[in-house]
């Protein structure tokens, strides 16, 4: 699972520096439509939490810069759980899009894998043409 950590890294980093692949604008779509929000955040501190075995948790915690849909988390901040140590974890400044596709009860929203964006104008123009 180490080796599906890298990809969505190396995936992220690919979108930061070339056009918004073809497979992506199609397959956003519907993860777009169902989300229960779409927030463009900064990224203010990441902390690791706890592990589980194999599974790591860290909290992000961050000033929201826009929404696209719903309602950010009322902390701002957000989990994410990866399998092994997060080799790549969000810097401080850093902006990114997550899409949240569970109502979020809690302080805090909970990020899955393979939702989000890098806060690109192009990503989030797209983001925006599809929520509409």
């Amino acid at each position: 699972m180490k080796s599906i950590a890298l990809f969505i890294a190396l995936t992220f980093s690919a979108f930061v520096l070339a056009e918004i692949p073809e497979w992506y604008r199609r397959d956003i779509v519907k993860h777009l439509e169902e989300a229960s929000a779409v927030v463009v955040y900064r990224v203010k501190s990441v902390e690791f939490q706890s592990t589980e075995g194999v599974y790591y948790s860290y909290r992000i915690n961050t000033d929201t810069l826009q929404m696209l849909k719903g309602q950010p988390p009322k902390g701002e901040c957000y989990f994410i759980h990866t399998e092994g140590a997060w080799g790549h974890p969000y810097k401080v400044g850093e902006e990114a899009i997550v899409i949240l596709n569970m109502e979020h009860t809690g302080e805090c929203g909970a990020i899955e894998p393979w939702f989000g964006a890098p806060a690109t104008e192009e990503y989030v123009s797209l983001f925006k043409s599809i929520i509409g």
